[in-house]
């Protein structure tokens, strides 16, 4: 009997001791799977962004709708250009490494940010002009295949497939501003859109496809290291410093203006649109100049009304010193007359009597 129960108890303890490595198992598995499930779900690695970047890009961002002064210029940025390379490598884009276009592309596709419409006229960033991704891909013949998830996850773009070595330049538009509450003159990237160069029967047409605000993209740019020189191949920098520092390169199109022209529409000849864009150039350099200008002249004016002082204290000095030196100079002269001149003899009488006392 006590054999049995032996028997029994040590049954009961490996069934158990079975049931819990089973459960230990099933709750490993489950914690191994969790990943799995939400990449499944759209949130690829590439799409968490931590609060700190979250944070960082809150106090990098800056507004310019209170300043004193402010001029929106619209720039090419052609990709060919050197200076310009870092938005274009790697030329064909992997999982480890992925050049902007490919990056924005991938946000839209999983809806993490929205693009706007390229329309003929000023951006509208505003729910009518939101970019329908299925549009694009058709529009412009971008394959995909059509699978069950929601949304722009419905449409799956391979990696391949998408067109970043096509996309050859950019739209770029940016504004100068000063800002007197803290006596900052700086220039602000507001959107870029990208350029697509298609292949038509008179060679490449260039097609720009989307604009995209730069303060919704700039967390993930801050967030995307990228090669700068080909003299140095480590990742020392983040796609945001390319563009907040101001390392791109990009001729002027555009000035907002009211009539809403491009460059190209009043200066008609490569000369006179090369002349157009240096002269904004030089009104962009020069007016920072010219913020100081008043305690310049000022500063100016007073070491020259100075010197002025100077020189006329030094010269009514030596006028003073010169008169001083001619008087003493006659004074010493005429003594020295003086004492060398003889007295003049008086002519002696004669002691005699008159003419007239002689008759």
């Amino acid at each position: 009997m006590l054999r049995q129960t032996t028997l029994i108890i040590g049954l009961l303890a490996a069934v158990v001791a079975s049931h819990s490595s089973t459960s230990a198992q099933e709750a490993t598995v489950r914690r191994a799977g969790e990943p799995r499930v939400k990449q499944a779900s759209g949130a690829t690695p590439e799409s968490s962004l931590s609060q700190r970047a979250l944070e960082q890009s809150r106090l990098l961002s800056r507004d310019t709708d209170h300043v004193n002064w402010r001029r929106t210029v619209y720039r090419y940025l052609d990709l060919a250009d050197e200076r310009n390379a870092a938005l274009y490598y790697p030329t064909t884009s992997t999982e480890q490494a992925q050049n902007l276009f490919t990056k924005l592309f991938r946000l839209i596709a999983t809806e993490q940010i929205k693009g706007y419409e390229y329309i003929d006229g000023p951006e509208v960033f505003d729910q009518k002009h939101e970019l329908k991704f299925k549009d694009l891909l058709d529009r412009f013949r971008i394959s995909y295949t059509e699978g069950r998830g929601k949304g722009n996850a419905r449409y799956e773009v391979a990696l391949p497939d998408v067109p970043s070595s096509e996309v050859k330049a950019y739209y770029l538009k940016e504004t100068w501003y000063f800002d007197q509450r803290t006596s900052t003159y700086d220039v602000k990237v507001e959107a870029i859109c990208p350029i697509l160069y298609d292949l038509g029967d008179y060679g490449e047409v260039p097609m720009p496809l989307f604009w995209l605000p730069y303060e919704v993209i700039r967390p993930h740019l801050s967030a995307q290291p990228v090669m700068l020189s080909s003299y140095n191949n480590v990742a020392s920098a983040t796609l945001d410093d390319f563009f907040r520092l101001k390392m791109y390169h990009g001729e002027i199109i555009k000035t907002q203006n009211l009539l809403n022209r491009s460059l190209a529409q009043y200066a008609t000849t490569p000369d006179s649109l090369k002349a157009e864009r240096k002269r904004i150039e030089g009104e962009l350099s020069k007016f920072e100049q010219n913020l100081f200008i008043a305690d310049t002249v000022k500063t100016q004016t007073s070491e020259r009304t100075s010197a002025e002082k100077t020189a006329r204290n030094s010269r009514d000095k030596r006028v003073r010193s010169a008169k001083s030196s001619s008087k003493s100079t006659k004074t010493g002269t005429a003594k020295a007359t003086k004492a060398a001149k003889p007295k003049a003899e008086k002519p002696a009488r004669t002691a005699g009597r008159s003419v007239r006392g002689r008759h």
